[in-house]
This record gives structure tokens, sequence and C-alpha cells, in this order.
């Protein structure tokens, strides 16, 4: 017969191989900063965090405790919006029927159209890349003219990487290659225009589409939907093989992701937290906020700050998340 002592440890050991602890699900109140109307876009520039509000064609700035700083009013409505290399903000902007690439110097308005985008092809996505261009994704259902533009922002010329029949998904930049998720992955290099594709679509479900890209240092998450499930993979950047993946409930909106943690927002306002890299489900944050809808997200000074397209009627807001992280997870 074993002693006591023995069996003690014994136990020990079984549940040291049980793997990872189990996810929580909790409800937290976020802080609300309320915005302006129809709020999108999100970035910081270093310094401040800037806002496109959609509903009356302006940019906010944030001051440190997120409060409406100034505001630069355009001449058209904002959407996407990203930082360039040049310190310089980078938005599509719609002007009656035609859609501009603008560029906006934080600390020196007004800014500047540098490039005309056909407004039948939909531009949809940009993202600004590690030298002097912006890549613009756009695409209509049922038509045959989805592409990838890349635009060079001093001059404004622009080369095009075709797609076919499709419509606008995500799009991101890493390490020299932009990521393109329209209706299949491809993966693009910025000098060369070289085109990879991955069949990892066809593995996940019939009609499957792209929602959201996040890099880490060695793996690029992506939220993923299918007419069968909703997911958060993670994919190896040199194979764009599937090495990790979470089921969720919701479509995901937005990613965002840093050493410890993937936190991936869906679209009807839960947020899932998983592990960086493996992917565990570790919590499942619900909002004391109704009909949150995310659209874009980071980490800040250990903070969750996401914006919520209106949170009030047609008013949007900043909404940030105190202590989020699950316990086996929080910094020491």
């Amino acid at each position: 017969m074993r002693s006591p002592l023995i069996l003690l440890a014994l136990c020990a050991s079984a549940l040291a191989l049980a793997g990872p602890a189990r996810s929580d699900t909790i409800t937290l109140k976020p802080d609300v900063h309320m915005l302006g109307q129809w709020v999108d876009g999100m970035v910081l520039d270093g310094k401040s965090i800037w806002v496109a509000e959609t509903g009356q064609s302006s940019l906010a700035q944030l001051d440190a405790n997120y409060g409406v700083a100034r505001r630069v009013k355009l001449g058209g409505i904002p959407d996407k919006i990203d930082i360039g290399r040049d310190g310089a903000l980078y938005l599509l902007l719609q002007i009656e029927d035609a859609v501009k690439l603008w560029q906006q110097f934080p600390g020196h308005p007004p800014g500047k159209a540098i490039a005309a985008l056909d407004a039948k092809s939909c531009p949809s996505e940009l993202a600004a890349g590690g030298g002097a261009f912006v890549w613009v994704l756009g695409g209509c259902n049922g038509d045959n003219n989805g592409a990838l533009l890349k635009v060079d922002t001093r001059t404004g010329t622009t080369a095009k990487v075709p797609f076919g029949a499709g419509s606008g998904g995500s799009l991101m930049v890493r390490q020299g290659e932009v990521w393109v998720g329209f209706d299949k992955l491809s993966v693009i290099d910025e000098a060369t225009l070289a085109v990879r594709t991955s069949d990892i679509d066809s593995k996940l479900g019939p009609q499957s589409f792209f929602s959201a890209f996040a890099a880490g240092p060695d793996v690029v998450y992506a939220g993923i939907g299918s007419d069968t499930a909703k997911l958060v993979v993670a994919i190896d950047p040199a194979t764009l093989r599937e090495t990790a993946r979470a089921t969720v409930d919701q479509t995901i909106n937005t990613i965002v992701a840093d050493a410890q943690n993937v936190v991936a927002f869906g679209a009807d306002g839960r947020i899932f937290v998983l592990s960086a890299g493996r992917l565990e489900l570790q919590r499942v944050i619900n909002l004391t906020l109704p009909n949150v809808e995310p659209r874009k997200a980071m980490i800040r000074n250990g903070d969750l700050l996401f914006t919520d397209f209106r949170v009030k009627n047609e008013t949007g807001a900043l909404l940030v998340l105190h202590g989020w992280r699950p316990a086996a997870a929080a910094k020491p």
C-alpha cells in the first residue's frame, strides 16, 4: 500500500501534466471616453492617439487622459487610418463620389490628397509600409476588379497587384511583406511585388474570409470566418501554414497582440484573451455596455484600448479596460 506522501506526490505530478488551466469568463466595466459621430480607425503617432470620426469628417487628437485635445476638420469622410514611417497619418477619404488617399502630418495641418483612387474599385483597407509607400486594398462583391495598390507617398504614382473576383478583406504590413486577406491569403513582397499564396482558407470551411490580422515577433494572427466556423488562427510567416487555432462564437473585428497575449474583439463586443503563440483560451470578457461594436484596438500602458463605433445613438467612444489580463498572464 502506498503511503499518503507518495499519493500526494503522484497527484501533484498529474496536475502538473494536465495542461493549462481552464479559461474564465468575467464581466468588466470599461472607462468610456466619448468622442464624435461614428468612430472608426485609431492610431498612435508615438505621442498622441488619433481617431477617425467618420460621421463628422474629422480626426480627433487625444490628450494623456483620452480627452479630445483638438480636432482636424477634413473635407471628406475618413475611415481607415495608419501611421507612416515619415510620421504622417494616412487615411482613405471619401469626397463626394471620389476616394482620395490623404496625408496629414500631425503638427502641420492642413493635409493634402496624394493620390486619387477609383471609387468603383471599392477601396476599403489601407496600411502604411516600411518605406515611402502606402498600400490600399479594394474590391467589390461580384466584380473582377479586386487589387492591391502600392502608392508612392512622394509622387502619388501607383503599382497594382490584381486579385480578380472577390471583396475587400484585411491588410497588414509586416517585416517587408504585405499580408492580404482577400477571400484567400496572399503575402506580397514590398519591393518586388512577388506573391506567395496559402491554401489555409480551403481547410477552414466553405466561404471563408479574413476579417483581421495582427503581428507577433514570429507569428501572424488572423481572424477567419466561414459558413461553419469563427476562428482565431496562428500562421507561420515562413510557410504560411496554420500552427494553432482557437474557436470563438463571434466574427472577429480586430486583433492586438504582445509577447503575452492575443486579444480578439468580437463584432458583437465579446473579447477573447488567448495565449501568445499557442492560442489557448485564457479569458472571455463580457462588457457591461450593450451593443458594443469594436473597430480598432491597441494595448497601451498595460490597458486595453478600443474604439466603439457608436456607443450612444450615433456617438462613438474610446473604451479603456483595466485588469483585463488573466492572473497567469499578468505582468510581475
